[in-house]
């Protein structure tokens, strides 16, 4: 949110969870083995869900809009412009799809891991794309 909070829902009601002017900007989130990733304006966060503690797991240009969080350090992120990269904490990111000159959104994005396919609903397109990571 441009609030730089994150809400949780429990019972049918928001309750807020935490700010912080990192989550300005929050808007994708994953979960893995208990931790809380989230996209946010300019960098990848983890944060604790029971603690609160908020750390950044790296720097991106531009806002994160959707986030599959693969384990190893290694992250699948989208930006609403239509880039695709795969991040790692250790290593230079590595983009996976660019549709921003055809000016193709990329949403949130859906993976299938068994397969290694990443789903990404292009918005104003009005479709979903299938794409197998090679790169793994």
């Amino acid at each position: 949110t441009d609030l730089g909070a994150v809400f949780v829902v429990k019972s049918g009601k928001a309750h807020l969870w935490s700010t912080n002017p990192l989550l300005k900007g929050a808007n994708g989130l994953a979960e893995k083995r208990g931790e809380l990733f989230i996209g946010a304006s300019g960098h990848l966060l983890e944060a604790n869900p029971k603690t609160g503690k908020i750390k950044v797991v790296a720097r991106v240009a531009g806002g994160i809009d959707g986030l599959i969080p693969l384990g190893n350090g290694r992250f699948i992120l989208s930006d609403w412009a239509g880039k695709i990269q795969l991040i790692s904490a250790d290593k230079a990111s590595v983009v996976l799809s660019n549709t921003t000159k055809q000016k193709i959104n990329a949403a949130d994005l859906g993976f299938i891991p068994g397969k290694k396919i990443i789903l990404i609903p292009t918005f104003f397109d009005n479709r979903v794309v299938a794409e197998q990571l090679m790169v793994f």
